[in-house]
């Protein structure tokens, strides 16, 4: 599980009109977080997300969007506050600017107390992105979080300047500098970086970072691709891909989403995942999210894409990074402490009523052969028959 904690609103466009008494609206579900955390789920991984959602028309669009796309809802807290609006302007060649309908609203009021004391084990990662990292209560309380999961989880981070809520770029810089020493992987917008820090070099800043503590860092230039660079001392440039846009409204999202789903996939999702990549694994990472951030920019809105969508199909280009398995790896391959675990934590949430003792047991096992671990059908209780572990290896990596 990959839990994206903050924004959720509604991006609204205005339809053209020739009276001027007259305004069409449409809304689309959005906010760079949420649109993160439907960028993992539909490609294929479980997704969760952590805010505070309203109980207006808007909120329980969200709730219903959420629950159809398959993203979790056990980390949201219900509030009467109302749905954070974003008024989307675009410019001739699809690009656009916000207006936000934002004071008091729902995801703009989480407290410290409502940050999670402790979550499971199988959640692999957090995402954190956006104004919520700098409008309070919500960004005190995500900087909580921050600081009790960094050095346990993977964190990813997007600074994603929006000046119109938060005009102090002095706030947004000095944020910055608080969350990139805590996360694993920072991607921002070149857009951002012109904020941020003006006149200043990609690489400088990409430098900067990584000296601060993360251990990757990406900046996309839309239609020009992206950089990266890692801790390691590896770099790399891609170039961006001719598309017929109609907006780029959740392309850097898409991205974003892209480049943890590579990750998780490739096993590189860890620090040692990273500092042992090398030079064709960072290619294909901006690869890929360059892809599926294409794909977004080819629809209205963030309308994120599928597996089905062309160039977002599942390619494993990496060796296991350490000990964490690629996934679509063959079942007869040995099998990690790592992999172990989650099928352990699997069990144990749940999937076949498996016993502490059974659970326990297979965080035990180091290195084992699937083949004669368990056999190849059968069913798993109380009693600690181990037979439907190769079913659910099956789909914990992903075959």
């Amino acid at each position: 599980m990959y839990l994206s904690c903050g924004d959720s609103l509604f991006d609204v466009f205005a339809d053209p009109q020739t009276d001027v008494a007259t305004i069409g609206l449409k809304g689309r579900v959005g906010g760079s977080p949420l649109n993160v955390a439907l960028g993992l789920a539909r490609l294929g991984h479980r997704s969760s997300f952590f805010t505070k959602l309203s109980t207006d028309i808007f909120g329980k669009r969200l709730t219903g969007f959420m629950d159809r796309e398959a993203i979790g809802r056990e980390f949201a807290i219900a509030t009467d506050r109302h749905t954070t609006l974003a008024i989307v302007s675009l410019s001739e060649t699809g690009s656009a600017s916000y207006d936000f309908y934002i004071e008091g609203t729902a995801d703009r009021s989480i407290e410290l107390e409502d940050v999670p004391a402790s979550f499971p084990d199988e959640l692999l990662g957090i995402h954190l992105a956006s104004y919520s990292t700098v409008t309070e209560p919500t960004a005190s309380a995500l900087a909580k979080l921050a600081r009790q999961e960094s050095g346990r989880r993977f964190l990813s981070y997007d600074p994603n300047i929006r000046a119109s809520i938060e005009p102090d770029l002095d706030l947004w810089r000095a944020k910055v500098r608080e969350l990139v020493p805590l996360s694993t992987l920072v991607k921002a917008s070149e857009e951002d970086l012109e904020q941020l820090y003006p006149g200043r070099a990609i690489d400088a800043v990409l430098g900067d970072w990584l000296d601060l503590g993360a251990e990757a860092a990406v900046v996309t230039q839309g239609e020009h691709g992206a950089v990266a660079a890692l801790k390691n001392g590896l770099r790399a440039e891609a170039e961006g891909l001719s598309v017929a846009v109609v907006d780029t409204v959740g392309a850097g999202d898409t991205f974003q989403a892209a480049l943890i789903a590579w990750l998780i996939e490739n096993g590189r999702l860890s620090r040692e995942g990273l500092q042992t990549a090398g030079t064709a694994e960072l290619d294909a990472l901006l690869a890929f999210a360059i892809r599926a951030a294409a794909v977004t920019c080819s629809r209205l809105g963030a309308d994120l894409p599928r597996r089905a969508d062309r160039g977002c199909e599942r390619a494993v280009t990496s060796r296991p990074a350490l000990g964490h398995p690629a996934i679509g790896e063959p079942t007869d391959r040995a099998v990690t402490r790592r992999m172990v675990a989650l099928k352990a934590h699997a069990l144990g949430l749940g999937y076949s009523g498996a016993s502490p003792a059974v659970v326990r047991g297979l965080l035990d096992l180091l290195d084992a052969d699937l083949t004669p671990v368990v056999p190849s059908q059968g069913s798993l209780g109380a009693s600690g028959d181990l037979a439907p572990l190769s079913h659910l290896a099956l789909v914990l990596i992903g075959e």
